[in-house]
């Protein structure tokens, strides 16, 4: 620039010089770099680690004991603080399995499974939980194991077995006189037996003829008449109700 007083030429330096420019440059480079550093730190160190699963409750729809041949479907629980979906797979302890832990469903998202004992005794079922962001497919993040007891299946039910069938008179009788025949059965299961009773003479024209239908009671009274003279005989059949 020129200076008035003496008409000399002096240089001062402007304020936007290109040195002054590339400074400033250089600084707010740097004052950049240091706040994506520090975001980046406060990023890394605000990530959570992911959380395993928590294995909740593993309950049975039916109550223990139960007898073999019961389907009895087992249900586990679990819950993910990530809401990561979660997968199990159920194992079985006990008679049936030579009491070691046996794998009976694999790994699914499904959270329940059937089982049918087919063997009594004590058992353990055990289900393995995991979401797949921390344990392997060899292991678990969680597990729960629930005992369980089946008792052997009962005995199956006996039809009734008939004894026998007597009248309260000798033969022969006269045609006319009332004879009262009563049957004896037995039932190894306690079960009420029922009787029916069937005539087969003269009067029926040598056919077996129903004479009184099904009842508990074991006596039926025949009053003769002419029309029955002859060879006659009585047929009581038996049954309890659990049988065809």
């Amino acid at each position: 620039m020129i200076d008035p007083s003496s008409k000399a030429v002096a240089w001062d330096r402007l304020k936007n010089a290109p040195g002054d420019i590339l400074e400033r440059s250089q600084k707010g480079a740097l004052r950049l770099a240091l706040a994506l550093l520090i975001i980046g730190m406060f990023l890394t160190s605000a990530a959570v680690a992911d959380v395993p699963p928590t294995a909740g409750d593993l309950t049975a729809d039916k109550g223990s004991p139960q007898e073999v041949g019961t389907t009895i479907k087992w249900t586990a629980s679990a819950s993910d603080a990530d809401g990561d979906p979660i997968i199990y797979r159920f194992y079985l302890k006990g008679p049936s399995t030579g009491d070691a832990w046996q794998q009976v469903q694999d790994w699914s998202a499904t959270n329940s499974w059937d089982w049918t004992p087919s063997q009594a005794g004590s058992y353990e079922v055990n289900v393995w939980i995991r979401d797949g962001n921390n344990a392997g497919p060899d292991s678990w993040d969680a597990f729960k194991v629930t005992p369980f007891t089946v008792n052997p299946a009962p005995a199956p039910n006996q039809p009734p077995v008939a004894d026998s069938l007597d009248p309260n008179v000798a033969s022969p009788q006269d045609a006319g006189t009332p004879i009262i025949w009563t049957a004896s059965a037995s039932d190894a299961d306690g079960d009420t037996i029922l009787y029916k009773f069937f005539l087969k003479g003269p009067a029926t024209s040598n056919n077996w003829v129903e004479t009184r239908g099904w009842d508990a009671s074991p006596t039926w009274t025949w009053t003769t008449s002419a029309a029955d003279a002859g060879a006659n005989q009585v047929n009581v059949w038996v049954r309890d109700g659990n049988h065809e």
